[in-house]
């Protein structure tokens, strides 16, 4: 065996030993996954759970406060119709 023969054996060996490692890794992280996966969904059920009564909360109010702006806009809007009218006769009187 010449010296070309010996490096392109060592680099099979390492690139085989390289492929392994990473397989063994792939797998014990995807055990670790499948272990981690019902917490991870319970988690997101907790989560879900609690964004829909936060939801609840915030939006109720909110939907009031529409309401509540849409009225003084309008009071808002009678009361410059009413000043504008008072002025137009205040001018007309002149």
């Amino acid at each position: 065996m010449d010296t070309v023969e010996t490096v392109a054996l060592v680099r099979d060996i390492v690139l085989i030993v390289v492929f392994l490692v990473a397989l063994v890794v792939l797998v014990i992280v995807g055990y670790m996954l499948l272990r981690l996966y019902p917490s991870v969904k319970r988690t997101t059920f907790y989560l879900e759970e609690s964004a829909g009564r936060i939801h609840g909360v915030i939006t109720q109010p909110l939907s009031i406060f529409g309401a509540v702006v849409e009225l003084i806009n309008r009071g808002l809007g009678m009361v410059s119709q009413i000043r504008n009218r008072e002025k137009r006769d205040e001018d007309d009187e002149e």
